[in-house]
């Protein structure tokens, strides 16, 4: 009854899903809550990362879900999933599941993978430590086709949207934020540059969210009159992410990003947005 986790961008696992014994990737929770036991922890969320070797084991002891050492068998916290929420029992006509569209993440934030390629392709341009292309490929491979089509529709990712902010009404499950996210688009996406393609997905759910809902959005850095352009449709904070800081370590890591934009223009970028966003709703 949790939410299954989605792959909605990376894998964040250590194996691929062919190496997955027992077809983890159906089945593993998208994140869970860790609390109380033997320290008393206070309730924390962690995104599932699957890794066959880990010493940590999800298991039930006396009717309650908990982690444990599996070595010595101790029990270091009780263990909760999330609930699935109810729109991920939809489906659109053409058997398009709703959950497959838009999945929840941490409760209170809907995640919309508008591009779920990046157009930096190949040893010499991807990130050094990226795996969307792949997990892009193995999820096609393992017959989602609906998390590996390239694209988002808008109408299905707004009518998503819109059954997401009304039905979920609950204060600890109601929509607080959503996250449009993405591979770069170098050249063009279905006949759109980079900024016509993500604008017209902002513009889309905005028409069904109203302003009281964050809106983050992940793309590489955007110049000041862009970047206004973007929040006057009603994006809140805007997340271009660098990797890495250190300016030697990103020319190594990022060879795309390092050849098409430079450290310089990504840092300066990133800075200016402040003047657009205001403080604390620009991360690099």
């Amino acid at each position: 009854g949790c939410r299954v986790k989605s792959y909605r961008l990376f894998s964040y696992d250590s194996v691929k899903m062919d190496d997955m014994q027992r077809q983890e990737a159906s089945s593993v929770p998208e994140d869970m809550k860790l609390f109380a036991g033997p320290y008393g922890l206070r309730r924390t969320f962690f995104a599932t990362r699957y890794f066959p070797d880990s010493p940590y084991l999800i298991d039930v002891v006396d009717g309650q879900l908990v982690l444990k050492d599996e070595l010595s068998g101790r029990v270091i916290a009780n263990v909760e999933y999330p609930p699935a929420p109810k729109y991920y029992s939809y489906t659109f006509d053409d058997g398009t599941r709703y959950r497959d569209v838009v999945p929840m993440v941490w409760d209170h934030v809907a995640f919309i993978t508008a591009f779920r390629y990046c157009q930096y392709w190949g040893a010499k341009q991807e990130c050094q430590f990226c795996d969307i292309n792949s997990n892009a490929r193995q999820l096609k491979k393992a017959g989602k086709r609906a998390l590996s089509a390239p694209f988002k529709q808008i109408d299905q990712v707004a009518q998503v949207m819109e059954t997401i902010y009304k039905e979920q009404t609950d204060p600890d499950y109601r929509l607080t934020m959503f996250i449009i996210s993405g591979g770069t688009i170098l050249k063009t996406l279905d006949g759109k540059t980079e900024d016509e393609f993500y604008l017209g997905y902002l513009r889309a759910v905005r028409e069904v969210v109203p302003h009281r809902v964050t809106c983050v959005i992940q793309t590489g850095p955007k110049p000041k009159d862009i970047m206004r352009q973007y929040r006057d449709l009603g994006m809140d904070a805007h997340n271009s992410n660098m990797e890495v800081w250190d300016q030697r370590l990103f020319n190594i890591i990022n060879p795309g990003k390092s050849r098409v934009v430079g450290w310089e223009n990504w840092v300066r970028t990133t800075c200016d947005a402040v003047e657009i966003l205001g403080e604390g709703a620009v991360n690099p």
